[in-house]
């Protein structure tokens, strides 16, 4: 059994995880970007910028997405209430038929403006949600708060000089 054990709380790979984007990336309820290319493109594609660039290019390689992908999605979703439109006018019972037609044309009008209220704001939203603290305070925080981090960091120190500088 080949088991990967966890990476140390200190390890860089932890430390680029919890930085990492977390969570597929959703224009409405359409999911245009998993949270495993999102995190393919942060630790492998642009792992050769510092951090903040990195969630620059993400924001750029969202905001394409949603450009590209706004149209195919209202289409369909318009195609799919057409459909529905189409089936409703069969409707024999005329007060039937009429309060059906009604209420599909309003709700497709309510969900066309919600997607295309949501394509303003997703990319933000979704930016928003990452860690976006500074790098130099996280490793403060790490480095200072847990001696077990600040020790395998800290080659050459003895467990009592290390404690010495922690606790300063």
């Amino acid at each position: 059994m080949n088991e990967t054990p966890n990476p140390s709380p200190c390890s860089t790979q932890h430390i680029r995880s919890e930085l990492c984007p977390r969570g597929d990336f959703y224009l409405d309820k359409y999911r245009l970007v998993t949270e495993k290319r999102l995190q393919y493109l942060f630790l492998k594609d642009y792992n050769y910028l510092p951090y903040y660039k990195r969630l620059e290019k993400i924001k750029s390689v969202l905001q394409t997405n949603v450009r590209q992908k706004k149209k195919v999605i209202l289409d369909k979703l318009a195609k799919r209430y057409d459909e529905h439109l189409d089936r409703a006018l069969n409707i024999q019972n005329d007060e039937k038929r009429r309060t059906t037609v009604v209420n599909l044309m309003d709700t497709k009008d309510e969900r066309l403006e919600e997607i295309g209220n949501s394509v303003k704001t997703a990319v933000k939203n979704y930016i928003g949600k990452i860690n976006r603290n500074s790098l130099i305070g996280y490793y403060k925080k790490r480095l200072f708060t847990d001696f077990e981090c600040f020790r395998e960091y800290s080659e050459g120190f003895t467990n009592e000089q290390a404690l010495a500088i922690g606790h300063f």
